[in-house]
């Protein structure tokens, strides 16, 4: 229970500095009278997925969107077992230091 606290506590903080970006790139716009497009932004239609970074938008298929999906989960599992190897012999150690 405690992983999905964590996880929508990790959303709902991008989401708030996704959010205060564009309301800051708003006040911008609106005292300087140009027209930058959003900082971060997604926006999806019927087959397709557009995500705005920095004010450049890029375009997937969600076909492609899927299958870079597919890949990724096998391309990042190795780092992702490693990482939590690391943390926690750094945990053990941390222990056997501070409580003994």
């Amino acid at each position: 229970m405690a992983k999905a606290y964590r996880f929508i506590l990790i959303i709902s903080l991008i989401l708030l500095v996704a959010a205060g970006l564009n309301i800051s790139n708003q006040g911008i716009n609106r005292l300087t009278m140009e027209s930058r497009p959003a900082v971060i932004g997604a926006d999806t239609g019927k087959d397709y997925l557009s995500i705005t970074a920095l004010g450049q938008p890029y375009f997937w298929t969600k076909e492609k969107v899927l299958l870079g999906m597919n890949n990724m989960v096998y391309l990042i599992k190795p780092y992702v077992l490693d990482a939590k190897d690391y943390v926690l012999r750094i945990w053990r150690i941390f222990r056997v230091l501070a409580f003994y």
